[in-house]
């Protein structure tokens, strides 16, 4: 996966490598980071910059690592495990898959597999979550305008607003 934010060109290998480069010809390397394997192989690995230098990576099964402004990596989010829903095509437990990862304003959104949409602050506490209402997967997530977007497949887009209840 690639990403261009903050005045670089950022590419993660499945091996869980975050390389920074200074140009686009990816030659002058500014940095290299160790987020974590991406599980299972083939999976979306997915990179979200936010506005203060921070990035996160998604990493599958393996959930979401954070890269601070400074160069510090760590674990940001861990999928969960759950039964699955009735209607699903799995039995038993699932575990979730980070595979779409977006920032908007003070808020992480992760589309996490069969897990549905999770909505995490940015110290990684989770504020909520919403499954797909048939049990199919959460693919990649984008925010505009205070509107949240879900892509479920052949479910296809989902759309929601984080809302404050009493």
């Amino acid at each position: 996966y690639l990403l261009t934010a903050n005045d670089k060109l950022y590419a993660l290998t499945l091996d869980g490598t975050l390389t920074a480069y200074n140009d686009n010809a990816m030659e002058e390397v500014a940095g290299t980071y160790n987020v974590g394997e991406i599980s299972p192989k083939g999976t979306k690995a997915v990179i979200a910059a936010d506005t203060n230098g921070d990035l996160y990576v998604c990493k599958g099964e393996n959930g979401i690592s954070k890269v601070a402004a400074d160069g510090t990596a760590s674990k940001f989010f861990e999928c969960p495990t759950f039964k699955a829903p009735v209607n699903a095509d799995k039995t038993g437990d699932v575990k979730g898959c980070a595979n779409g990862v977006c920032v908007s304003g003070n808020y992480v959104y992760v589309a996490c597999g069969s897990y549905g949409l999770v909505v995490l602050d940015k110290t990684g506490k989770q504020v909520c979550h919403r499954k797909a209402y048939n049990g199919k997967s959460a693919n990649f997530v984008t925010v505009k305008d205070g509107k949240i977007f879900v892509a479920y497949g052949q479910s296809r887009v989902q759309v929601f607003a984080l809302a404050t209840t009493k």
